[in-house]
């Protein structure tokens, strides 16, 4: 048997074209980013940088949209993000933050994050109910000069 299935637009439902418009949509969202202009971001006092980004992307059960924070001090580099996770129908939002470079000792930095999460049970593109997740990571950098 011939497989032609997704070949052109008209081969698709009705259903998935309203998806694929969604996703066209979207992906404009990319290019509102000011990172891809402003690379260093923006300077307070001289002594702070701080940046923002937005963005799109696919995810295994629909795709998402983000917003992306930095703030880069003489003590401290952080990242902040929030994401809205969409199916076909339900939103599942995430969040999550990590500081960078984290001084322990002489010559030991540290880079610490955390993130949650709710996403769609079995990954699933139509289902409604979430789960919940949480990840942390801790690294420790040595420099040996």
């Amino acid at each position: 048997m011939e497989y032609k299935r997704y070949v052109d637009y008209k081969d698709l439902l009705p259903e998935e074209r309203k998806f694929v418009k969604r996703v066209g949509w979207r992906s404009l969202i990319n290019f509102l980013d000011p990172t891809i202009l402003l690379k260093k971001g923006f300077c307070i006092k001289d002594k702070y940088l701080f940046n923002f980004g937005l963005g799109y992307t696919m995810a295994p059960f629909g795709d998402f949209i983000d917003e992306h924070f930095w703030l880069k001090t003489p003590n401290l580099k952080t990242h902040f993000y929030l994401r809205q996770y969409q199916n076909k129908n339900n939103w599942f939002p995430a969040l999550g933050v990590d500081f960078t470079d984290v001084s322990l000792f002489k010559n030991f930095t540290s880079t610490i994050a955390l993130h949650g999460w709710s996403q769609p049970k079995d990954f699933s593109f139509t289902q409604s109910e979430g789960l919940l997740g949480v990840h942390s990571t801790f690294y420790v950098n040595i420099d040996f000069r």
